[in-house]
């Protein structure tokens, strides 16, 4: 799973910046996850170039974005389930319907 590294700076048997990318998003199997944890844990250029890499998309959320359409409006909202209503109170449109008021909270998330 440890390839030729990206950059200079990176020593032999250091994941390449694809694979930290990959790593960032889980898109790794159990066992090279283990392997680049215990790598990066050992290896400070890993770790800086880990910490250089930044904000990675996840495909999968990018997808699943594009088939929201217009519904992704209430995903950039960056509401939690503990969050208050008060921010909605703009008129954030799912499709057909506004989005009014809370009806209620629990464990699994928010009605409104």
């Amino acid at each position: 799973m440890l390839n030729k590294p990206d950059c200079p700076s990176q020593t032999e048997g250091c994941p390449s910046n694809t694979e930290l990318e990959a790593l960032l998003i889980g898109d790794v199997s159990a066992a090279a996850f283990d392997q680049m944890e215990a790598h990066i844990e050992q290896c400070p250029s890993c770790q800086q170039n880990l910490d250089s890499i930044g904000y990675v998309p996840d495909p999968m959320f990018a997808s699943i974005r594009k088939m929201l359409g217009s519904a992704a409006a209430v995903l950039d909202l960056g509401l939690g389930a503990d969050e208050t209503v008060v921010q909605l109170n703009e008129h954030v449109t799912l499709g057909d319907f506004r989005i009014v008021r809370e009806l209620g909270r629990g464990g699994m998330g928010v009605v409104y």
